[in-house]
């Protein structure tokens, strides 16, 4: 079977205040000026996706996709204007019946980030089954978490227009270009059952995450 699917997400959010009049040393005085948190995020996707049995015991997914994530946010927060995220990414995934028991499973995600570059997430699992009630599972996983726009991009920028020294401008810069995404390795062993011709039905996880 062959899917297509297109997402869109939009979300806005308005949030302006106005200051006081303040006075800060050395005998700064800073008349009332609007701060503006407001932020407005787009995502746009487009996704294909092919399942296929190859044999008897093989099957596979496969696909690509596109996404473009686009944010902006307020002068107060992000000054440069609207950020974008352009992401190319392809994944696959094969699954293998062994036998009755023995179920074997192996996919690859491969993605092309504008701002971070190229990154791959592996996944490898295997479950024996003692019964069609009862398995156990290993499975052995890396992946990323790209940084959002605003940890990539944003800073307060706080600009007074009307003080008795005259304009005043503060920066704080929060985003970092050159921030590297977090990675997570993990590994899961696991076991599922049922019992009571299905009136109990457990999963139990023993687990270890790297970040």
């Amino acid at each position: 079977s062959v899917s297509l699917n297109f997402y869109h997400i939009h979300y806005r959010n308005t949030e302006q205040f106005l200051t006081e009049t303040v006075t800060i040393p050395p005998g700064i005085t800073i008349d009332p000026f609007v701060i503006d948190f407001g932020q407005r995020t787009y995502r746009y996707e487009l996704e294909l996706q092919h399942n296929a049995t190859l044999a008897d015991s093989l099957r596979a997914a496969w696909g690509a996709g596109l996404r473009d994530d686009q944010v902006g946010a307020g002068q107060s927060l992000m000054p440069d204007g609207e950020v974008h995220n352009h992401l190319k990414y392809a994944f696959v995934n094969l699954e293998w019946e062994a036998s009755d028991r023995w179920l074997f499973n192996a996919g690859l995600m491969a993605e092309d980030y504008s701002t971070i570059g190229d990154h791959y997430s592996p996944r490898a699992g295997v479950n024996y089954r003692f019964s069609p009630a009862h398995s156990l599972r290993l499975t052995g996983a890396r992946a990323i978490r790209a940084p959002s726009m605003f940890e990539y991009a944003a800073r307060y920028n706080f600009f007074a227009p009307s003080t008795n020294v005259g304009p005043i401008t503060q920066v704080f810069e929060i985003g970092e270009r050159q921030l590297e995404p977090e990675r997570i390795e993990s590994l899961e062993l696991g076991y599922h059952g049922i019992v009571n011709s299905g009136a109990l039905e457990f999963d139990a996880k023993l687990y270890r995450d790297v970040l």
